[in-house]
């Protein structure tokens, strides 16, 4: 597998085992955490085992950091839960307000470095529509939720 930032200079990035030879059609996947923030060019080839490599082609993606982004949905579980991106860190407080503005729910999250994900129960709550503000001294998240 190789990247490239302008789809002409590649570097290899990672090796995948293949599966063999098979009449089965095998899926192959690869996650790049040192993709380029916009537009990547990435080059898949396949060796066999008699050394013959062969280049497969070049797809695009367009990859966007979630370094700072914090999103929110809603399960079936009664929980609200908050994925937060990898500069996301430290104590948040969280406020739910019901539909009229009054709060309805307060709490302390913490973000750990790296990626987070942290579950809220809130089956307590009254079905509805829910304005959560999640916030800290130096930024803050603003999310509509319906519970039902």
């Amino acid at each position: 597998m190789e990247r490239s930032k302008n789809g002409s200079v590649f570097d290899f990035i990672d090796r995948i085992e293949g599966g063999g030879t098979t009449p089965q059609i095998s899926y192959y996947t690869f996650d790049d955490s040192g993709a380029y923030e916009g537009i990547n060019y990435y080059r898949l080839s396949q060796t066999d085992y008699d050394g013959t490599t062969k280049t497969l082609g070049t797809v695009v993606a367009k990859c966007q950091s979630m370094a700072g982004e914090v999103t929110s949905f809603y399960n079936q579980a009664g929980e609200i839960v908050f994925e937060g991106g990898s500069s996301v860190v430290g104590s948040y407080e969280l406020k739910i307000f019901d539909s009229i503005g009054k709060m309805a729910y307060q709490t302390k999250l913490d973000f750990e470095p790296g990626v987070n994900r942290i579950s809220v129960p809130v089956h307590q709550l009254e079905k509805g529509v829910y304005v959560l503000q999640l916030s800290n001294k130096a930024e803050g998240f603003v999310f509509k939720h319906s519970i039902n």
